[in-house]
């Protein structure tokens, strides 16, 4: 059975998701080896017993990686408890940020100018026709 990953821009976060990846975002190191542990999660950030939830749904939406390690069966062993952000989790503030620009300028600022210029030339219409009669 295939194993494929959601594509990291149309994963929702609540608030909280948020708060858990931007702490792990600031504290670890996708370059290199340092994971964090679970219990290095202040409780002011969120609590252990929701960050263990929020930290699988992360990481089963590829924001996250958990450690993996290999036994001596050659086994790969993933522990849950360890983890550190990937290029994904890096980059979700950005797309999300992208999101949000695209979403202003197609909702606000198009309509704004719609709305400009068309005052603008039923004004100019209307004093070409007002000077003309």
């Amino acid at each position: 059975m295939l194993n494929i990953k959601p594509d990291p821009k149309h994963v929702v976060l609540h608030k909280d998701h948020r708060r858990l990846l931007k702490f792990i975002m600031k504290n670890s190191d996708y370059k290199s080896e340092k994971y964090l542990h679970l219990s290095q999660i202040p409780e002011s950030v969120l609590s252990h017993d929701l960050a263990e939830e929020y930290l699988r749904y992360l990481t089963e939406n590829n924001l996250v990686d958990s450690e993996r390690r290999t036994n001596i069966a050659r086994e790969t062993i993933y522990l849950r408890s360890n983890f550190k952000i990937n290029q994904n989790g890096l980059e979700y503030f950005k797309w999300r940020h992208e999101e949000l620009k695209s979403f202003l300028i197609k909702s606000i600022m198009v309509p704004v100018i719609v709305a400009i210029t068309t005052s603008l030339l039923t004004t100019v219409l209307i004093y070409w026709f007002g000077k003309t009669f």
